[in-house]
């Protein structure tokens, strides 16, 4: 979508805020869609602090999408496969982003879902997956569960294993 065009619903120009009920506008609280999403109203959302993005000429979560390098393109046989921005018909993926981000209300958008794998270091348990943002918060949340500090950590994003550490 070019950068100049108006909001294709509510014809809002770029960095104006869409009309009240626009069905391209996010809610600044989950993320989803306003006209369906949780229900928060419009004064609740002033008094969080929180504001309604202005258009920018994209459609949201594109340029999150187009940050972390997530595009797809549509096979006619086996539907919508990942692929790299420079591949002709590439388009932003927005399944990827729903699967793999989280809305953050404070930024006004999505990023990306971290994630701590902890081992337990008894013979009872194995390892469990721990949604956190922190270290300190994982093991705030394992604690909580094991009632034990001998943990094994790995910090993950995306499902990938980026570092270990012993704790």
């Amino acid at each position: 979508m070019s950068e100049n065009k108006p909001c294709p619903d509510c014809g809002a120009a770029v960095g104006e805020h869409h009309h009240h009920l626009c069905d391209v506008q996010r809610c600044p609280v989950c993320g989803g869609q306003y006209i369906s999403c949780c229900g928060v109203p419009e004064e609740d959302i002033a008094e969080q602090g929180l504001e309604f993005a202005v258009w920018t000429g994209e459609w949201p979560g594109v340029a999150e999408c187009k940050e972390y390098g997530w595009y797809c393109i549509r096979d006619e046989r086996w539907g919508w496969l990942e692929c790299g921005e420079d591949m002709p018909g590439a388009v932003a993926d927005l399944n990827r982003l729903y699967r793999d981000a989280v809305w953050d209300a404070k930024r006004g958008r999505f990023v990306v879902k971290k994630s701590w794998v902890v081992s337990v270091n008894e013979t009872n348990y194995g390892s469990a997956i721990i949604l956190a943002e922190t270290k300190e918060e994982a093991e705030e949340l394992a604690l909580d569960v094991y009632n034990e500090g001998n943990f094994n950590w790995h910090n993950s994003s995306l499902g990938e294993f980026v570092a270990k550490e012993d704790v």
